[in-house]
């Protein structure tokens, strides 16, 4: 079997164009025609600064111990000085005389706010057990009401088929019912 030889096709060359060439900015090798221009110089963002002084503290003044306190040891014979000695020793006496007096009369107003707190104990224990009793008669009573209402249930269950048996052999049936006004039912 001989297939039939294909026609030849020539297609069209590619024109040739010249593109023009790229600028070199003088970066990697040959001289280049165009330079990139510098950045200007900016100034500095804030004026150089001396680190900060600290100052010195004061010096404290020298101090010298307390003198050491004297104990009389003169002449016995100045009464005026004992007089203000006692007078000072029975102030003394009183003031503490009267602190003590205070903080007795303190402790028997929290002896007396103790046995006055007893009391309302004993009141609020009683009245406490008062209402635990009537909790319990509650209890009763509603456990009584329930009972009664279970009763009633049943009642009204009995009503309920005696009437639908006695109003099965009426006119209507269970339906409708038709029944005299004194029925009682």
């Amino acid at each position: 079997f001989d297939a039939p030889s294909m026609p030849k096709f020539d297609a069209p060359s590619m024109p040739k164009f010249d593109a023009p060439s790229m600028p070199s900015f003088g970066g990697g090798g040959g001289g280049g025609d165009m330079a990139i221009p510098k950045p200007p110089s900016m100034p500095p963002m804030a004026p150089p600064m001396a680190p900060p002084s600290i100052p010195k503290p004061p010096s404290m003044p020298p101090m010298a111990p307390p003198a050491m306190p004297t104990f009389g040891g003169g002449d016995v014979d100045d009464v005026e000085a004992a007089a203000q000695a006692a007078a000072k020793a029975k102030a003394k006496a009183a003031a503490l005389a009267a602190k003590e007096a205070e903080e007795s009369q303190k402790a028997a107003a929290a002896e007396e706010a103790k046995m006055a707190q007893g009391g309302k104990d004993a009141a609020a224990k009683a009245k406490a057990q008062a209402l635990k009793a009537k909790d319990q008669e509650l209890k009763e009573a509603e456990e009584r009401v329930k009972a009664l209402k279970k009763e009633d249930k049943d009642a009204k269950k009995d009503a309920k088929v005696a009437k639908d048996d006695a109003c099965a052999s009426r006119f209507g049936g269970k339906a409708l019912c038709i029944r005299p006004f004194d029925s009682g039912y």
